[in-house]
């Protein structure tokens, strides 16, 4: 004897079921959408965090590094005016010591290089984007600029000291002679320039070719050099000083604006 099943008919669906069914998985993947989004978001700032640590950290040694360098550009100006005076008296070739001192340090390669690694990352990664104070986003963008300026100056001082200190440098005065006269080992005080006692010394100091040597042409020369550097310290140098002091200044409220501390070993 056959049993026969009884066939169950398929439930169907209202419209109204699809409704909230559609609604609710859009939802889900909305949800999900705007759930990643805030996730890279927050990604995105702790990098931003990150990378303003490390450029708060090389602004820090920027500041040192304008301190240290214009204080011995500045000493280069007290030099010249004092080997001036020596020159209005015409006794240059009397003060030959102090005059190796000048030239060794107005050779010397001052202008501060400015590490531009971690100020690069934050403007060339997008991290701008996500930095929530304008200010601070004009201060980073105007000490790049800065960077750049200082890096044209210090191509034009290098010329200067390529195309008309050098060869005076080489020709007439004795090079192991000015490594000795470095910065450390000779000061200003007063209108003398004071040279501290070096065994090394020779006690006689003279030039290489001192009877083709022109106190005139030298004091023009190296008065050159010393105008191009004052106006880099001015125009140049001096305003990228306080741009740095500014840009560290608002990297400090950023951080404590987001309540964010520096640890001691961070600073």
């Amino acid at each position: 004897m056959e049993v026969h099943h009884p066939h169950h008919a398929t439930h169907k669906k209202k419209w109204s079921e699809y409704t909230i069914e559609f609604v609710l998985l859009f939802a889900a993947v909305t949800l999900g959408f705007f759930a990643e989004n805030i996730r890279e978001h927050q990604v995105e700032i702790h990098k931003t965090e990150k990378s303003l640590i490390t450029l708060y950290r090389d602004i820090q040694k920027d500041s040192i590094l304008f301190s240290s360098s214009l204080t011995k550009r500045k000493k280069v100006d007290s030099l010249f005016e004092i080997i001036s005076k020596y020159y209005g008296k015409g006794e240059i070739k009397k003060h030959l010591t102090e005059s190796y001192t000048f030239l060794g340090q107005i050779s010397n390669r001052t202008m501060p290089t400015i590490n531009g690694m971690a100020l690069d990352e934050v403007k060339n990664t997008g991290r701008l984007n996500f930095i929530e104070d304008d200010n601070l986003i004009n201060a980073i963008q105007n000490y790049s600029h800065f960077i750049k300026v200082l890096e044209s100056r210090e191509l034009r001082e290098e010329n200067f000291l390529n195309q008309f200190i050098d060869p005076i440098r080489f020709k007439y005065f004795e090079q192991s002679i000015l490594y000795l006269l470095n910065y450390d080992n000779a000061f200003v005080r007063g209108d003398s320039i004071v040279i501290k006692p070096l065994k090394a010394l020779p006690a006689t100091i003279s030039l290489l070719e001192e009877k083709s040597f022109n106190e005139s042409s030298f004091i023009n020369i190296t008065g050159g050099m010393n105008n191009v550097i004052k106006r880099s310290n001015e125009l140049r140098i001096e305003p990228a000083q306080k741009q740095c002091h500014e840009l560290l200044q608002l990297l400090r409220k950023y951080f404590e604006k987001r309540s964010f501390s520096l640890t001691a070993e961070e600073e």
